[in-house]
């Protein structure tokens, strides 16, 4: 299980999400940019696929049922985080600190 952290301007971490079996944790390689808006941190021994950033860019670029789920689950991802650190930040909720 992975847990995806948003980070704050500030350096603080908020947990935003997790990704298991099911999950996907290379949204910005669809969106082929080169920086994250969050960090992932893995919470447990496990065993995960890994595909080369380019395989994945052109079967995405193919179209198809791949495009329209990975494109669904980074929109929601998105909503997600940037819904939580708003809430987080008017309320006053801090995360842990990040240290890079």
């Amino acid at each position: 299980m992975a847990s995806v952290l948003a980070i704050t301007e500030d350096g603080q971490t908020i947990e935003i999400g997790a990704a298991g079996s099911e999950g996907f944790i290379g949204v910005p390689i669809i969106h082929e940019v080169g920086l994250m808006p969050y960090r992932v941190i893995v919470q447990m021994p496990t065993e995960a696929g890994r595909i080369e950033p380019h395989h994945l860019i052109d079967e995405f670029n193919r179209g198809g049922k791949l495009r329209e789920l990975l494109s669904h689950y980074a929109h929601v991802l998105e909503i997600v985080r940037r819904t939580l650190v708003c809430r987080c930040w008017r309320n006053g909720v801090s995360g842990e600190t990040t240290t890079s």
